[in-house]
């Protein structure tokens, strides 16, 4: 039994006809829902396009390259100023920036941590910071951690140290 036509053909408005017609939205709709799950899922799994994980390492890339920049300027400035290595030199430091950084490497005692599994703590890196702050890394072949330290030069060349924040990594 087929159902009635109009005047031209068409089948007639009615319950049928907008119940076919939201069944054929919501379909749709349940699609496109579907698809965007199905990306998402995989975008969780880690599954992502070639082609963006391609971009992603590219950008990644460009970040380190810049990191490394930065790094290669900040090792190639002097910590000191040149009025502060002027004044260190005539209380009596020869070279101030590396008699402080190797002065700072012989500082273990601030160290307030003990060394584990019988290694002993010791100072490994020292940055000069400033004509007033330094930054130390230490470890004992276990565990690492960093302090900062201030500095001040008396005259005859003496560096005073005094720990002021330390932790372990």
């Amino acid at each position: 039994m087929s159902a009635p036509r109009g005047a031209r053909g068409r089948v007639p408005a009615g319950p049928i006809a907008a119940a076919a017609l939201l069944a054929i939205v919501f379909g749709a709709a349940l699609v496109v829902l579907v698809r965007t799950g199905r990306e998402a899922g995989r975008a969780r799994a880690g599954r992502v396009p070639a082609d963006s994980v391609a971009a992603l390492a590219d950008s990644l890339d460009a970040w380190r390259e810049r990191a490394r920049a930065l790094e290669a300027a900040l090792a190639a400035r002097p910590a000191l100023a040149p009025e502060d290595a002027a004044r260190f030199a005539r209380l009596g430091l020869a070279d101030p920036e590396r008699a402080i950084r190797a002065a700072a490497l012989g500082q273990s005692a601030l160290i307030p941590f003990r060394g584990v599994l019988g290694g002993t703590m010791r100072v490994v890196e020292a940055r000069v910071l400033d004509d007033h702050w330094v930054l130390a890394e230490f470890e004992d072949g276990h565990v690492a951690g960093s302090m900062m330290l201030e500095y001040r030069v008396v005259p005859g060349g003496t560096i005073v140290w005094r720990r002021l924040a330390a932790y372990l990594d």
